[in-house]
C-alpha cells in the first residue's frame, strides 16, 4: 500500500469517531427532550441499520 493510500485511509478513519461522537451527543440531547417520541427496540435497530447502510454507500 502506498503512503498516499495510507494517508487517505487515515484521514477517512479519523472522521469516523467525530461522526459517532455527534450521533451520541444528538441522541443524548434527544433523550433529555420531554417531547421526544419513545421507540420500540425494533424501530431503533431498523433506524440504526438504515444509518449504517447510508454511510456504507457513501464514497470515502
Amino acid at each position: 500500500m502506498s503512503t498516499s493510500s495510507i494517508e487517505v485511509l487515515a484521514n477517512a478513519w479519523a472522521q469516523v469517531p467525530d461522526e459517532v461522537t455527534r450521533e451520541i451527543e444528538n441522541a443524548l440531547l434527544e433523550s433529555d427532550d420531554p417531547n421526544t417520541k419513545s421507540y420500540r427496540h425494533e424501530e431503533r435497530m431498523q433506524a440504526m441499520q438504515e444509518r449504517i447502510d447510508r454511510v456504507r454507500d457513501q464514497p470515502c
